[in-house]
């Protein structure tokens, strides 16, 4: 009240000037009405609130009796506030109910000035100015309040079904990153494992090498022993055939039998001797072509060994 400037004696020139104004209450009210059911959105507002004109005539009267004797207590704040969240509540805008004040200072004051003039034609038109204006602002601030209210608490229920979804997504982001954590733990061990059997095959690898090498040496060496017992074997034809001529001439002639009895002796036992190392070089042949068949098998082996590997890196990638 101290705001507005309403005073005691403010109070006293309206309850003064009701005597000229209770007279043309209803008619007042209904002008007012004439006024706001002009509108269409008010009309709107009107039917979505479920009430009629005869009803908010009704309650608009007992408004205006009660602005023309105000008792400032705790029943008359707590009326402008309920005419506050009404208004909140249907959204009717605050310019709305500041132009009713202006409509009723339209009816109210032609009636004033037929009965008071000068000085206190204006005092008392100020009067009802502070008062409406108090009014004004009770219902706008209680709209503005109500109305706050009504929309954080609806945002509030709007946005709790976002604040769960973003809970629910945030606990899925967290699941995935351990299950990203540990496929990579999972990928960095088998890289780990690859590496190793990669190594041991390269070392499989560098043995069967070795292997063949030793083998090859082997091989060159038999093929030396082949070729020289293939010299004794021709060498023990030739003595073959040197018997059988020496046979037959010692048949024409008996003196040079014992001599070629001798040399056929002697070329008996070379034969023999060329009879055994053409045995050991036979079986130093089995022995490396032994070897040769483990060392296929190692490396048949090794490459089971390296396809199972290419099998394991594949289903890494």
């Amino acid at each position: 009240m101290q705001w507005v400037q309403l005073t005691s004696a403010d109070v006293e020139r309206i309850r003064h000037a009701a005597q000229f104004l209770r007279p043309h209450a209803e008619e007042i009210v209904k002008k007012f009405y004439d006024h706001s059911f002009g509108f269409t959105d008010f009309v709107a507002k009107v039917d979505q609130s479920g009430s009629n004109r005869t009803r908010l005539e009704s309650t608009q009267l007992d408004y205006f009796l009660g602005i023309l004797d105000p008792s400032f207590d705790d029943a008359y704040f707590a009326r402008r506030k309920k005419i506050g969240e009404v208004h909140a509540r249907l959204d009717v805008k605050p310019r709305w109910n500041l132009g009713e004040y202006a409509v009723y200072s339209g009816l109210i004051y032609p009636i004033l000035a037929e009965h008071l003039d000068g000085q206190e034609l204006a005092a008392t038109l100020l009067a009802f100015q502070k008062i409406f204006t108090l009014d004004g602002s009770l219902a706008v601030e209680s709209y503005i309040t109500a109305g706050l209210l009504d929309r954080i608490v609806d945002v509030t229920g709007r946005l709790g079904p976002v604040s769960d979804g973003l809970a629910q997504s945030s606990e899925q982001v967290e699941t995935a990153s351990k299950e990203i954590a540990d496929a990579i733990s999972q990928v960095a061990r088998g890289a780990t494992e690859q590496t190793i059997s990669l190594n041991d095959a390269n070392r499989d690898v560098e043995s069967v090498l070795e292997n063949i090498s030793t083998i090859a040496d082997a091989a060159s060496r038999q093929s030396g022993e082949t070729d020289a017992a293939r010299l004794d074997s021709e060498s023990m034809q030739e003595c073959l055939y040197d018997v059988l001529d020496r046979s037959r001439a010692a048949a024409g002639n008996g003196a040079e039998t014992l001599q070629a009895a001798v040399q056929g002796k002697q070329a008996v036992v070379d034969t023999v001797k060329a009879m055994e190392t053409i045995s050991s070089a036979v079986i130093s042949t089995s022995e490396q072509i032994g070897e040769l068949s483990k060392s296929g098998r190692e490396i048949g082996t090794i490459t089971e060994t390296i396809g199972a590997i290419a099998d394991q890196t594949n289903l890494l990638a």
